[in-house]
């Protein structure tokens, strides 16, 4: 069917990958799979899931996906299979995802309808449907904001897996204070649909113990402090969706906290929207090149021209000026990653914070550098 047409490097690491778990001995229990881009067109989409997770739908990778979140929203729903849930996690939700996963002839299961979180007291919760809501972990690991309804859309997935008996509750499980017999909601059967159920090897779900096993979540290169004083930061978020979290997180954080960025992204990301709800919070930006990296990689002194961009259209009326964080845009730039992160952590104080962001490769960078004795 290809013809002349050669699989993309990603098509060829996305088999390899599956012709390991293939493999695998002993044999995979689970196998979780990222999709890369989009869905619909993603090499990962071959696989029929038992259950797909949408988090969230923002503009990236527009040239592909399209420019709107409604058409963006669609190709993601491709990942849908007929009589199988979709989990969807964000809470305003593209009406184009939902209707799209009903065409296809799946069930969405939404946070906010179907499952939910919330705090009350300093105690976060769970809850499907109208099953017995069970206690989250008191802290997670992964901190920004966002993770709370990130990891309530894991527990709702692992709910939904056709590996799970038809009780979501093991006998022992203790529900929260002020609920009654834990159940799970029958819901959960109609979502699955068409999904197996009648694996030999299928376990009981402890809920409540999955809920706990989210503590120790971890993700690297989200939020991951690799060194102190200063404290060393680094996200690989590179759209303005995730640079929205990072300032929210930056807001939570204390914001009067001296920040400074090592930052850099490739030449296809929409640089502007990235820098644009972080201005506020960064005192100086130490500007990388990428162009020795990959040839989506910008120079410096690109990337530094479409800050100031962003900077020169910016409304600073709502900024507050205090001595770490002044009004003013203060640039320096750098040939290479490590090169910038090595002048911000010279200039830090020791109880300054150095965050270092926008590209996969500029933490990749910054990791290596920090390993190697920089």
């Amino acid at each position: 069917a290809r013809g002349d047409i050669m699989l993309t490097y990603f098509e060829f690491g996305t088999l390899a990958a599956l012709l390991l778990m293939a493999q695998a001995s002993p044999r995979l229990d689970l196998a979780v799979l990222e999709v890369g881009l989009g869905g619909r067109l993603d090499a990962v989409n071959i696989i029929d899931a038992d259950v797909a997770v949408v988090t969230t739908v923002a503009l990236d990778h527009q040239d592909w996906l399209g420019d709107s979140r409604a058409l963006i929203a669609r190709e993601k729903a491709g990942i849908a299979r007929s009589g199988r849930p979709v989990v969807v996690g964000e809470r305003d939700a593209e009406e184009a995802l939902i209707h799209a996963v009903r065409a296809a002839g799946a069930t969405p299961v939404r946070i906010g309808h179907d499952f939910e979180t919330w705090e009350n007291d300093g105690i976060h919760r769970f809850r499907l449907g109208d099953a017995a809501a069970v206690d989250m972990p008191q802290h997670l690991r992964l901190t920004a904001p966002c993770q709370w309804d990130n990891a309530a859309t894991a527990l709702a997935a692992l709910s939904m897996l056709p590996a799970m008996s038809a009780s979501a509750f093991t006998d022992d499980v203790r529900p929260s204070s002020g609920d009654s017999h834990p159940r799970l909601l029958n819901a959960r059967d109609s979502a699955r649909g068409a999904a197996r159920t009648d694996r030999a090897e299928s376990k009981a779900l402890n809920l409540a113990a999955a809920a706990q096993g989210l503590a120790s979540a971890q993700l690297s290169g989200r939020l991951e402090r690799l060194s102190t004083a200063p404290d060393v930061i680094v996200d690989v978020g590179h759209n303005p969706q995730a640079a929205a979290m990072l300032a929210e997180w930056l807001r939570g954080e204390g914001a009067d906290r001296t920040t400074d960025a090592v930052f850099s992204a490739l030449s296809d990301k929409d640089i502007e929207g990235i820098v644009t709800p972080l201005l506020p919070f960064i005192r100086h930006w130490y500007i990388a090149g990428l162009d020795r990296v990959t040839p989506r990689g910008l120079s410096a002194d690109e990337v530094v021209a479409r800050v100031q961009r962003a900077a020169a259209t910016v409304d600073r009326s709502g900024w507050r000026s205090t001595p770490g964080n002044p009004i003013s845009i203060s640039i320096s730039v750098h040939a290479t990653v490590t090169d910038a992160l090595a002048s911000a952590r010279a200039t830090a104080l020791p109880d300054e914070r150095v965050l270092a962001f926008g590209s996969f490769h500029v933490v990749a960078e910054v990791g290596k550098s920090l390993s190697s004795g920089l």
